[in-house]
């Protein structure tokens, strides 16, 4: 029987759009593998979120090697909704153009002074009944926010003026001018709010999204912390975001005991507010603007709340490439030549021959790699799990076959790159092509000194050289010079 050799028709499409918005609580469920939340500081670093791990294999996908495993996510179960420590602003935006009762969108415009919306009272052409309400975001003493409702100061309040927000949760009675508004009805307000209000916000540049109400907290996999290790006698290094993480399960266990049935308005408020408080710390940990002070408890070092503030792949860099040795990586006085491209690196010889690179052959390759074996540019070659060393034989050379993997000196043309500590700031890490030279000195075009501060005058750098395909990429596309040539 003759196999069918016609072509397998594929359709073909395009990307129309592109949709960015915050998780909503399905989706943080949908990233997570393991459908169990989790519930104990001791589950944080589990084998289920991916490797690497002390000992043992990914439980998720079955992998033992760290580059086989990208992590997994796993997440938290809040036991009360808080408003996202992020986004209290936008939502405030949101509900103060959107008739709480009705769900249409107020007719006016929002006063803007200094950046900021005046909370100017709009009131719903359609509910003439409802007086115009105001959404206010205030913050309390420990620094939590919360939204609190304004009525008219000249309305006179009876114990049903609040009413129509029952249908949104919780019945709050009283004759009271201010009431809160709890991150669940205010979740409530944003899974109600119908298609024709939505497009109507968007045109004023307001997204009505339920992800500013969180009822799931992420949990990053494995490979995001940074790693803890020591010198024997101290912690060297040691990732304040899991710490951070503890505190935030802690609280939960917190609250749950704190029940005695189920919790009415007031509990819910004194909660999410509680709740809240140890989320923003942890969040603002793993995306704002400085390096971790860490290892505070550990070495008794006072800290306000504010120190918090940090970006944590600072710690990364110092942890992972400055104070960790590496086979891949050297060290070399920089020196300058105008002669060469502002993407191009010039590299010693002797470092050249010392360093290498893998590189596995294919029908695509087999060709230039054998042309770099005969040169006598190849070390070794691996075929299957062992590994040989490349030698003259009694034909005068190696043959490779496709599936080998050798390795290889550098060359013109490779990947690397560069960063002089201790700056760790995103320009001072820049990705380079290879050319190799004959002197003793690293070179780069003067052109780009100022990212490295460097003015040659015995100024030392580091470089580094990534081996596998995806790191290349990732240098490439994240620290390469003309991606780097606009300003950050």
């Amino acid at each position: 029987m003759e196999e069918d050799q016609s072509a397998i028709p594929v359709a073909e499409g395009a990307i129309k759009s592109i949709k960015l918005s915050l998780s909503t609580e399905d989706e943080i469920r949908t990233y997570s593998i393991n459908d169990c939340p989790v519930t104990h500081p001791s589950q944080l670093g589990n084998p289920f979120l991916g490797l690497p791990l002390e000992t043992g294999k990914c439980e998720s996908c079955g992998a033992s090697e760290n580059g086989k495993c990208e992590g997994h996510f796993g997440y938290i179960e809040l036991p009360v909704p808080i408003y996202h420590p992020c986004h209290v602003t936008e939502l405030r935006q949101i509900l103060n153009v959107v008739c709480l009762k009705c769900l249409r969108v107020k007719k006016g415009k929002v006063k803007q002074t200094e950046g900021k919306d005046n909370t100017s009272a709009l009131s719903c052409y359609y509910c003439r009944d409802l007086p115009a309400l105001s959404l206010k975001e205030i913050k309390t003493a420990d620094g939590a926010f919360r939204l609190e409702l304004k009525m008219p100061p000249r309305k006179f309040m009876t114990e049903g003026s609040w009413n129509f927000l029952d249908k949104y949760g919780f019945h709050h009675g009283g004759t009271s001018h201010c009431r809160t508004l709890l991150p669940e009805e205010a979740l409530n307000i944003l899974k109600k709010i119908p298609e024709e209000t939505k497009r109507k916000l968007a045109a004023r540049g307001y997204i009505a999204q339920s992800g500013y109400v969180m009822k799931y907290l992420p949990v990053p996999p494995n490979c995001l912390y940074i790693p803890e290790f020591t010198d024997g006698q101290s912690i060297m290094s040691y990732d304040i975001s899991i710490s951070l993480l503890k505190k935030v399960l802690q609280k939960i266990e917190q609250i749950k005991k704190s029940r005695a049935g189920s919790p009415n308005f007031e509990s819910h408020e004194v909660e999410s507010c509680d709740l809240q408080l140890s989320i923003a710390q942890y969040i603002h940990l793993r995306g704002t603007t400085r390096g971790p002070q860490d290892n505070t408890k550990r070495f008794a070092i006072s800290t306000d709340p504010s120190a918090l503030s940090t970006k944590q792949w600072l710690e990364k860099m110092r942890t992972l490439f400055i104070s960790k040795g590496s086979g891949f990586s050297s060290r070399s006085v920089l020196t300058g030549d105008p002669y060469i491209g502002v993407d191009v690196i010039g590299l010693p010889s002797e470092v050249a021959k010392r360093i290498t690179f893998e590189e596995q052959v294919t029908d695509i390759n087999l060709n230039r790699l054998q042309e770099i074996v005969d040169k006598g540019l190849c070390l070794t070659y691996r075929d299957g799990q062992a590994t040989y060393a490349i030698t003259v034989g009694s034909k005068g050379h190696t043959t490779l076959k496709v599936g080998q993997t050798i390795s290889r000196r550098i060359v013109d043309g490779d990947v690397v790159f560069l960063n002089r500590p201790p700056s760790t700031h995103k320009h001072s890490l820049q990705a380079f092509r290879v050319y190799v030279h004959e002197d003793h000195t690293v070179k780069i075009n003067p052109l780009i000194c100022a990212p490295f501060a460097a003015d040659f005058d015995g100024d030392c750098v580091h470089i580094y050289y990534p081996q596998s395909l995806a790191a290349k990429a990732e240098a490439l596309e994240l620290f390469s010079v003309e991606k780097q040539l606009t300003s950050s």
